[in-house]
């Protein structure tokens, strides 16, 4: 492997796997012993390290499975050590990584020969681990206990890196300064992203032992302990996070320096930790981060289908349309749709546009030159407001000057006035008259001498004169009491009693 990392290998996928395993012969033949039966030997060398746990395969979507690791065809085997060796780990680390996902017979040897062709990775290799003599005490909870420390100059730059001592989880900032200000920005972001530590552990940086920075643990409830000076030791959660920080950097050498960061960061929160063999990822969120050399496995395939939306292709329907700061209504059909919300409609004039479902309505063939009401506009002022007329054509309107809802071949309501006795009633019999109520009429054709009906003001057709066969009925007037309290007099059969 050459000096320069390459990163211009193609995106594996599931598909791609079971298409390279219809056409390799040697995975052919076992997956016909898997989906049929085994024989009791080997028929041939290759075949062997098949048979020392046959009971392990099994298929899915086309792809075969060692256990649950997808078994790599030959002719791709170059490019997923590729991938696999992408982040630069070492040879614990990729093997590791490799048996998560994939297998192949001799995969430990080739995966250690990769790592052995790695020049960028020999340089930056690290010496033998020193004796340990003595350990912080094992924390029982994420973020229980945070080691801070700086990194660098490194190309001209400083950073910032935090580590969690339960997950391993790091986090690197690159600052601009190494002031108590700056450090607190960091450090308080921080807690807003993971949450706020029980112990902070750090040298004896002049930023660390700053009086604006002790004031602000203090006032989160963070105890804070230094290192003893001149034994950076005592630090030694964070000072090897900042070797392997730099290590990583020194290894990523493309890209400007946000994207080295992140592709260290990545590296390094999906690097397996000895002895437990697990991410920084996976202590902290309970799984491991999805990255491309895990979407190799078949079963990371979506398997939820999108349910499509209510209108199939081909169906006619209006499009709302915005061009111009206006919005209209533009004919044409459905033509096809993506995901469950959206639409692509081919318009009648031939250009095509994609809405949402809440944009389009259901078109009828006899509705083609008539399109729907446009969408309603801010609402002016009270000054700009000019209250609508009502035409004849609009609406029927009854004899009260009403509009109703009722037909057009429905007679209109007439309410016929009082008679000439009620007008003047006699001052004797004052104290026992009741109001006569209002006589409804069915009568249709109202008399007019001129044909020409008489129109009022907004009132519709004013019927003049009683017509016959109506008749006075005595109403019975019943006390009402209202909500405020007060008695009140109203006709019977309006009352709620």
């Amino acid at each position: 492997m050459s000096n320069r990392h390459r990163t211009d290998f193609s995106f594996l996928a599931g598909k791609d796997i079971a298409l390279a395993t219809e056409r390799d012969e040697t995975l052919q033949q076992v997956r016909q012993w898997v989906h049929g039966g085994w024989p009791e030997r080997a028929p041939d060398e290759e075949f062997k390290p098949f048979f020392r746990n046959t009971q392990a395969f099994s298929l899915l979507n086309d792809c075969i499975l060692y256990d649950d690791r997808v078994v790599i065809p030959e002719n791709l085997r170059p490019q997923v050590l590729q991938l696999i060796h992408s982040d630069h780990y070492g040879v614990c680390y990729s093997k590791a990584m490799a048996r998560s996902v994939v297998w192949w017979p001799g995969i430990d040897k080739d995966v250690a020969a990769v790592v052995a062709a790695c020049t960028s990775y020999r340089k930056t290799d690290s010496k033998p681990p020193q004796n340990i003599t003595s350990t912080w005490p094992l924390p029982t909870k994420p973020w229980e206990r945070l080691h801070l420390d700086y990194a660098g100059p490194l190309d001209g730059r400083s950073f910032l890196v935090m580590v969690d001592s339960y997950t391993k989880w790091p986090i690197v900032k690159l600052v601009s300064d190494m002031s108590a200000a700056n450090l607190i920005t960091h450090v308080r972001y921080c807690f807003a992203d993971y949450g706020v530590p029980d112990l902070i552990v750090t040298d004896n940086g002049t930023q660390f032992k700053s009086e604006e920075f002790r004031n602000f643990l203090k006032r989160n409830g963070v105890r804070h302990l230094t290192s003893p000076p001149w034994h950076p030791a005592s630090n030694g959660m964070a000072e090897r996070t900042v070797k392997t920080f730099k290590t990583f950097l020194s290894r990523f050498t493309e890209g400007d320096i946000h994207t080295r960061l992140a592709r260290v960061l990545k590296a390094m929160r999906t690097m397996p930790h000895a002895p437990s063999n697990i991410s920084a990822a996976e202590a902290l969120f309970g799984h491991q981060l999805p990255s491309t050399f895990s979407k190799i496995h078949p079963a990371s395939r979506m398997s939820h289908i999108p349910t499509p939306p209510p209108l199939p292709p081909g169906t006619l329907v209006w499009a709302l349309k915005r061009q111009s700061n206006n919005c209209y209504w533009a004919p044409g059909s459905i033509k096809s749709y993506q995901g469950e919300r959206i639409y692509e409609v081919l318009l009648h004039d031939g250009s095509k546009l994609r809405v949402s479902v809440d944009e389009v309505q259901r078109r009828l063939e006899m509705q083609s030159a008539a399109p729907p009401p446009p969408p309603p506009k801010e609402s002016r002022t009270g000054e700009d407001r000019q209250p609508e007329r009502s035409t004849d054509s609009d609406s029927q309107s009854t004899g009260l000057g009403i509009e109703g809802d009722q037909h057009q071949d429905d007679p209109p309501i007439i309410i016929l006035p009082p008679s000439r006795r009620e007008r003047s009633p006699s001052p004797q019999r004052e104290e026992l008259r009741t109001p006569s109520p209002p006589i409804l009429s069915p009568q249709t054709t109202p008399p007019n001498d001129s044909n020409t009906p008489t129109r009022g003001r907004g009132r519709g057709t004013r019927i003049r004169g009683r017509p016959k066969g109506s008749t006075n009925v005595p109403l019975t007037v019943k006390p009402q009491t209202t909500r405020s309290g007060r008695i009140t007099k109203i006709p019977g059969q309006f009352s709620d009693a």
